[in-house]
């Protein structure tokens, strides 16, 4: 689905992924729309996504179609904000795109487990995402 802004997909039942997007919201600003993936119907509106892909990383679907992931995403967002465009171009330098997905792999894996006492659907306790809906 185009849009006229890039759309972050994160995992709303996820008290970190909440906080993270928020922080990304003040950084930011008003350049991006933020959608839970655990929402109905949000799926739905990006073909070829799926709950398992979006399980693994945030995802960011930009208007002009294409869907970047990961660390990918949160630099990309992050260079919406034209204070850290240069974001943009530092990502994929060698060594830094390679720590950096490296690095957000490891805290995507725990992310259930970084913030279990604000996870008011009861599911962050035990580790595991929550079922789908």
């Amino acid at each position: 689905m185009l849009t006229a802004l890039p759309v972050l997909i994160y995992d709303g039942h996820c008290p970190f992924c909440r906080d993270q997007v928020a922080r990304l919201e003040r950084l930011a600003g008003k350049r991006f729309k933020a959608e839970s993936f655990q929402e109905k119907d949000v799926l739905a509106k990006y073909p070829g996504l799926t709950r398992e892909a979006c399980m693994q990383e945030i995802k960011l679907a930009l208007p002009n179609g294409p869907i970047l992931g990961g660390a990918h995403a949160i630099f990309f967002t992050l260079s919406l904000n034209p204070v850290f465009r240069p974001l943009r171009w530092l990502y994929p330098l060698p060594g830094i795109k390679q720590v950096m997905d490296w690095g957000y792999a490891q805290v995507a894996a725990r992310r259930y487990n970084i913030k279990p006492e604000d996870c008011p659907e009861g599911t962050c306790h035990i580790g595991h995402p929550p079922p789908e809906k």
